[in-house]
């Protein structure tokens, strides 16, 4: 077992130091979200469901990783922001060495060692510890999930899932994740028509209990019935929005419903009702769930897929799983996600842990775009001006697409004098805004959602006041490629 999880941890060691490497020793992760996880734990932990304490928010799309992290936000920050790390590495070793369990016997040790590693790669599961998210978790338990109906299946007709790591897994899914669902559902389906119709019902409804107990709370604080964050990323509402989801969706993975179809109808040994179940789940989540966003929507779903198609060849075929190896073709994405994991890192460095710098300086409310280290690091008010982190902002945002003013009037509702945002998300800027400086990026663009971002006051008072604060800051270490532009005299 040693030997396997030495092996396994490799790859992580190697990415974990390149990280480190391009991000000078400080270990940052390779998207901004993480952090709005680990400062709204912060405030769970102070009995407030928010990212700041006067008023509440659920900028989280997930409802169980917030309140695992709770624990954690009692540490030293230093520690505390290493949490979702650690637990996401436990979560891939432990989903890797299942996965590596799971077809010794039809591949030996090394054979399925290395498929274990092939998979891991190229589906970006290594890359996804860094991305400081819940998705390892959701891949650790979908990995359970599959494991329990491969060995139901090699037990013989009749048989059926065993262990309490399947069922807790089809519990906690959709907890971990909404999009979970598109598993739980038509495993769920899958096992009641092999005859255990009441346990599925019971796991099903305690699922769907809890997401609806979640709902009721939100709805309870003023918050409407989802999370802001997956509002504001929704393409639309009702049966018009779905049909827009799916359309962005089939360009891009449009072909897994057809290959799946083909293995049903070529591959022996794929029965009717596991290919209707991968049908199943890849239907749904091209209907409903996203894809992309440095490679992490799509991975639970095709790691689900792959386990039980890899069930059906290995035993026949058992050099197919060098196959996997030629899966960057059409999982270039994924591949793509793994092996930039060190420059995103560093593009979340180089901007947003700068931004938060700088707003904790400052000391005083302030608004952006990007909420996660600026309220975790800062620590002061922060105004979502996207609205992950303030329904009102949200709803102000899609009732003006057009036009800047109600940021402006919420601002000074809120009492904040200053916005650091990506002009490209607000080219109709409030008349009365002074642009005070700019952090610029050089280097390629990997994960941020822009390379520049404009530091803005909203009065001159204001403006004066953080340009002393720019200039009073030491300048960037040696090597680093980000630098701030301190206009000489603000300009509106």
């Amino acid at each position: 077992m040693v030997y396997v999880i030495g092996w396994l941890a490799l790859p992580l060691l190697l990415l974990g130091a390149a990280v480190l490497y391009c991000t000078g020793g400080h270990f940052t992760y390779t998207l901004d979200d993480p952090y709005i996880h680990l400062a709204l734990a912060q405030k769970i932990g102070q009995g407030h469901y928010g990212i700041n304490l006067s008023e509440p928010s659920a900028p989280s799309s997930s409802v169980l990783w917030p309140l695992l992290m709770v624990p954690f936000s009692y540490l030293p920050l230093v520690a505390y922001e290493l949490a979702p790390a650690l637990i996401n590495a436990g979560c891939l070793l432990w989903s890797l060495f299942i996965v590596q369990r799971l077809f010794v016997p039809g591949l030996g040790e090394r054979r399925a060692l290395l498929c274990a590693l092939s998979l891991g790669l190229v589906m970006n599961l290594y890359g996804l510890v860094f991305n400081g998210l819940e998705h390892s978790l959701q891949v650790l338990l979908v990995v359970q999930i599959a494991a329990g109906l491969v060995e139901a299946d090699r037990q013989g007709e009749g048989a059926w899932p065993q262990g309490a790591q399947f069922w807790l897994g089809l519990l906690a899914l959709p907890w971990v994740r909404y999009e979970g669902l598109a598993v739980t559902v038509p495993v769920l389906a899958y096992v009641a028509s092999q005859g255990l119709w009441r346990r599925a019902l019971m796991v099903g409804g305690a699922s769907l209990l809890g997401l609806a107990m979640f709902s009721i709370y939100l709805n309870d604080l003023g918050l409407g019935w989802v999370p802001s964050s997956i509002v504001a990323k929704s393409t639309g509402h009702g049966l018009q929005g779905v049909v827009a989801n799916l359309k962005a969706n089939l360009p891009k993975y449009g072909w897994l419903p057809c290959f799946v179809f083909g293995c049903a109808c070529f591959l022996p040994g794929l029965t009717r009702k596991r290919a209707a179940l991968l049908l199943a789940v890849s239907g749904l989540h091209l209907t409903f769930g996203h894809f992309g966003w440095f490679g992490r929507y799509e991975v639970y779903f095709l790691v689900f897929l792959a386990i039980l198609l890899l069930d059906v060849v290995l035993p026949r075929w058992p050099k197919a799983w060098a196959f996997l190896l030629a899966l960057p073709i059409a999982l270039s994405t994924l591949l793509y996600a793994t092996v930039l994991t060190p420059l995103a890192a560093e593009n979340v460095y180089s901007q947003q842990v700068q931004m938060a710098k700088v707003v904790k300086l400052i000391g005083k409310p302030v608004a952006v775009n990007d909420l996660g280290l600026v309220s975790l690091r800062g620590q002061q008010y922060v105004l979502d001006l996207f609205g992950l982190g303030s329904l009102e902002a949200l709803k102000l945002r899609g009732e003006h697409p057009d036009r800047s003013e109600w940021a402006d009037e919420l601002m000074a509702r809120k009492g904040v004098d200053y916005a650091l945002i990506y002009d490209g998300w607000f080219p109709n800027r409030p008349r009365g805004w002074i642009k005070v400086a700019e952090l610029h990026v050089y280097m390629p663009n990997i994960s941020l959602a822009g390379l520049d971002v404009a530091l803005y006051a909203a009065n001159m008072q204001a403006a004066t006041e953080i340009a002393k604060v720019l200039r009073a800051m030491p300048g960037p270490e040696a090597g680093s490629r980000f630098g701030w532009q301190i206009l000489t005299r603000p300009q509106p």
